[in-house]
């Protein structure tokens, strides 16, 4: 008995030393690496090799292009990329504009931040919103806004049929960023309804937005009658009756035509 136990104990000692020898080569190795990616580092960053060469700005017309730099580097300098620095190629890797920076530019639909490291060029990229109308309050502001119903800038106030003019009697101020109606739903149907009367090639003079309890909007054509609307839904089959009634002889002698109510239309 005296003899297993001294067997055991001469076995736990053995797998013990070599469970030491284990860690500590797995000790020197890591070090080791660590050294060498160390060196590497350094010798890039002293010769260079891994310095920004040049910060290219594309697509950008609506804002100033130092100050779109400026604001991406403040926005992203944050551990432990700030400890690169922006002229580190390592610094723009996979960097995407915070949402600080696109609430700061509200024109920009969407950033993307593009690095080659062998040429060492960064690439920021921007989508511009399109300008779709220009939305007009009670106050007398008016505000561009794209497709989306985003405001992204004060607009002055248009004529003509080229912009899309909206008129609104309700009060308030919108800020760069804000939507227009404040109701997806709402939005969602005035902007898809527009869409429908211009693939019928008919084209308003202006849009008419109603006080909220009204829950009503209108279309002023160029060359027709006033189309009458409500928040609640987008009129059934309405491009099929656009088209049929645009093609009347007295399509123009029309006063309005009346969508406000489901599965009805009235006119005058």
């Amino acid at each position: 008995m005296a003899r297993f136990s001294e067997q055991h104990e001469i076995l736990r000692g053995s797998r013990t030393r070599a469970r030491k020898r284990f860690v500590l080569k797995l000790v020197l190795w890591w070090g080791a690496g660590l050294v060498v990616a160390g060196g590497i580092g350094y010798a890039l960053f002293t010769t260079g090799a891994l310095v920004v060469q040049e910060v290219k700005i594309e697509g950008v017309q609506l804002a100033d292009h130092g100050k779109v730099r400026m604001e991406i580097v403040r926005a992203a300098s944050f551990p432990p990329r700030a400890w690169l620095g922006e002229h580190a190629t390592l610094f723009w890797l996979f960097l995407n504009p915070s949402e600080e920076f696109l609430s700061a530019f509200p024109m920009f639909r969407e950033v993307t931040v593009r690095v080659d490291l062998f040429s060492r060029v960064v690439t920021i990229r921007a989508e511009e919103r399109e300008l779709y109308g220009v939305w007009c309050l009670s106050g007398g502001s008016c505000y561009a806004f794209d497709r989306e119903g985003v405001v992204f800038g004060k607009a002055p106030a248009t004529s003509g049929t080229l912009v899309t003019k909206v008129m609104d009697a309700r009060d308030g101020t919108f800020s760069p960023g804000n939507v227009v109606l404040a109701d997806p739903l709402w939005r969602e149907r005035l902007l898809g309804t527009l869409e429908v009367i211009h693939e019928v090639r008919l084209t308003p003079r202006v849009i008419m937005v109603r006080e909220d309890m009204l829950r009503e909007w209108e279309v002023a054509l160029v060359e027709g009658p006033t189309l009458k609307f409500s928040f609640d839904f987008i009129p059934e089959r309405l491009e099929d009756a656009l088209t049929s009634l645009s093609r009347r002889g007295d399509f123009r002698a029309l006063t309005y035509l009346d969508f406000r109510v489901p599965d009805r239309l009235y006119y005058k």
